[in-house]
This record gives C-alpha cells, structure tokens and sequence, in this order.
C-alpha cells in the first residue's frame, strides 16, 4: 500500500489503508474507489471531507475508480468465491473459450421456416449483400467468416471492440479475439469513453478496465476520443447535423467493428449499428460528446441528454434510435473514402442487456454463432431475423431477447437506416453458411 497523504491526515489515512487492504485482496483496481466512496457518505460531515481528501491521494496511487453501488453490493456476497490477487489474475492466461451453440438445424433452414408472425429478409436477389455465418464461436470461427470477407484491412487498421463494464459484462474476451487482431488483421484495438457514470467515462478509468480485462494481451489499446473530437457531417436524417467523434478515429485508414450482439435497454438491441455509432461517438466527458447527440436526438452534447427520457420515454428512445441510425450512416461514409470497413458480429451469451452493464441479466438461451458482412444494416437484419426465428425447446428461449427488442420499438433504428440509404439501404440479404 502507498503511503500517500500521510503527512496530511494520519488518522484518516489509516482508516482508509485499513478498509483499502480488506477490498484489495478481493477486488481488482478497477472495483476500489467506489467501494470506499459507498461506506464515505454513512460518516459524519466533518470526518467525511478530511476522509475524501485523504481517500483522493491515496487512490491516484492506487489507481482506482468507480463503481455503482449495487456492483459493490454483488461482489461482497458472501457466496462469491475470494477471486484471484490482482497480479496473479493479470499474468494467468485464460483458455481458450468455444461457444456452447448446440443447435442442429442449418441456419438456413431455421431461417426458411421462420416464425409465426415474423418475415425475415433473406433472399436470394443476387443484387443483395451477402451476410456470412458459422455457428463454430471461436478463434478459428471468427478468422473463417472474416476471410470469407474477402476484406483488405489496409494501410493503419483500428479494431472497434466494446471493452465491457465491470464486473461481469458479456463483453468479447481476448482469448477469442487475439489471434484475429494479430495475424489476420493486424490491427490495433479502438473504443470511445462511455456515456453515463460507469467505469470508463474517462480514459483514465477507461485503461484501468482495459489492464483489467486482459486487452493489453490482444493488441495495442487506442482510446479514440482521449486528445479531442472531430466532427463529421450528417447529410441524411432528420436529428442531427453532424456526429462527434474521437480525434483519433482520422488516424485510422481502415476498420473492422467486432460486436457481441445483446439487448439494449434505449435501443432494444446492440449489434453493428449500434457499434458504428455509439460506439465511435465521443463519450460524456468529451466537450463535444456525440453519444450525448445521439441520445439526445441532437438537442444536446452534454450530460443533460438524460433529462429528456424523463419527458416522454418512446420519444426519446425514437430519437435516439433514428440519431444512431443517422451517426452510423455518417461515419459508414467517412470510412468508405478510405479503406472502408468490416462487420462482424457474436450471437454468444444473448443477454436482454448490453455490455455497458455491467451485473447483466443470464442468457436464457444457446449461443449461436457469429454473422459477417461488408454492411452493416444487413448483418443487423440477419442477426434480428436469426434471434427471432431461433427454435424454442426447454432451456433455450429467445422470449426474453425478443420481448426487449419489441418493447424497445428496436426495429425502428432498421427502419431509419434502411430510409436514409445506410451502406446503401438493403436490409434484404443472402446467408452464406460456412458450416
């Protein structure tokens, strides 16, 4: 433990060396701050500001950060196993984890019979864009669907990943993404500060869960919206009149967007648009914050974009939606003037939440495998058409999956990125299985 702030407040310094040592050999740096800051407020006034101050200098060595307090909460049940010491857990590599997808019917024939109620898009229009799948969820999967691209990451490629909320996000581990970063693409991995209170809403914070989720294993880490932001225009919709992105998004000359398809709590569901758009926009720190636009439907670019969800929560989340499906268009064409980008997306561990939730809700049904294309707004559509059309049996049902999109109008972000022409504005596609 570092003695800092020693000379200032001995005795508010001991305490709080005290309480740190109980939560370090259990908590990761990622976790400390805010289990400290929860037990700050319960103390009387006069102690708690000399405590802050002390807590403050002695956590910038520790380099700790937030975390919610019902985080806190779930990690201290007592039926939690005593997790691994920090430097242990950091050098220990994880194994290689292969998807649970168990399903014996080829997709295409899942997709064919579809479902009551429900259309899906596939065709066999030649004209449309080819959407690849492979139900095998593993390095060697993931390397598959992305040669059958046919893609050329060229020139400086960046890797958009979700980096995940702590503690137990579904986010896409680096034991599945490494070797497809490294060999394949050789590419550097990219993400945006988050928009609301969690663990990466600074980059400060941001690295911390980086080290702590092993990336630095994957590849170089660049945190696009850490110097600045950038604006590029929006020429199609009606929300917004540009979208704000990290400063270093123009240091990239191509992009590969790796997403792990999940719920959303505004959008109904999280999948390549979503990651093109939210996830390159500017996070809430950023003095042009672009997720604070796309939330807000363009009415604002701080942190204020939450007081309109108050007003009318169906508005809001149209707003936001068609604002997502308007940010990802403008950056899909930013990229196409240079080396253009790649989609791929996971169907694993399908929770109704995303991955900036960090004590997600169980996937109540099987993994299913991972989808690619060159577009965006088709592999969105196939993934949907995939969730919708999945057989029910006991143990695997899409009810809760299915339930969050339709609740969430999340179709609507397909509607609107279909109408303002988004990588052209095909929702229609044909599957190719590499099964």
């Amino acid at each position: 433990m570092v003695s800092v702030g020693k000379a200032i407040f001995p005795i508010h310094f001991a305490i709080i060396n005290l309480i740190l040592y109980f939560f370090h050999s259990f908590l990761s740096k990622s976790t400390e701050l805010c289990a400290i800051c929860a037990i700050i407020p319960a103390m009387r006034k006069h102690t708690a500001k000399k405590l802050a101050l002390s807590l403050a200098l002695t956590l910038a060595a520790h380099g700790a950060y937030t975390l919610s307090l019902s985080d806190l909460k779930q990690k201290l049940r007592p039926k939690q196993k005593t997790q691994i010491p920090q430097k242990t857990r950091e050098q220990k590599a994880a194994p290689v984890v292969v998807s649970s997808a168990v399903s014996s019917i080829p997709i295409e024939n899942q997709l064919d019979e579809g479902a009551e109620g429900y259309t899906v898009s596939k065709t066999t229009d030649t004209s449309a864009p080819i959407v690849y799948f492979t139900r095998n969820i593993s390095p060697e999967g993931l390397i598959a669907v992305y040669r059958a691209l046919g893609f050329n990451a060229s020139g400086r490629a960046g890797v958009r990943i979700n980096s995940g909320e702590p503690p137990k996000s579904n986010y896409l581990r680096p034991e599945l993404i490494s070797r497809l970063v490294q060999n394949e693409i050789k590419g550097t991995l990219i993400d945006s500060n988050a928009a609301d209170g969690g663990c990466r809403k600074s980059s400060y914070m941001h690295r911390q869960v980086l080290k702590d989720h092993r990336f630095s294993s994957a590849a170089d880490f660049v945190i696009l919206d850490e110097d600045g932001t950038e604006k590029i225009p929006v020429t199609a919709g009606t929300n917004l009149k540009y979208a704000s992105v990290g400063s270093h998004f123009f240091d990239f000359d191509s992009y590969v967007l790796l997403t792990h398809f999940s719920g959303d709590g505004t959008m109904g569901f999280a999948g390549a648009i979503e990651a093109l758009s939210l996830g390159l926009s500017s996070g809430i720190l950023s003095a042009d914050s672009g997720k604070a636009l796309v939330y807000s439907g363009g009415r604002t670019n701080d942190s204020t974009f939450q007081d309109y969800e108050k007003d009318d929560k169906a508005d809001y989340r149209r707003r936001a939606q068609e604002s997502a499906a308007e940010t990802a268009k403008a950056i899909f064409d930013e990229m196409a003037k240079k080396g253009g980008a790649a989609f791929i997306t996971v169907l694993n561990k399908l929770s109704v939440d995303s991955d900036n939730c960090g004590l997600p809700a169980p996937s109540e049904m099987n993994d299913v495998g991972i989808c690619a294309s060159l577009d965006p707004l088709a592999l969105d559509q196939a993934c949907m058409d995939i969730i919708f059309t999945c057989p029910r049996t006991e143990g695997n049902s899409a009810s809760s999956l299915t339930e969050r999109i339709e609740s969430r109008n999340g179709r609507h972000i397909l509607e609107h990125a279909e109408k303002i022409s988004l990588a052209g504005g095909k929702r229609h596609y044909r599957l190719v299985s590499l099964d």
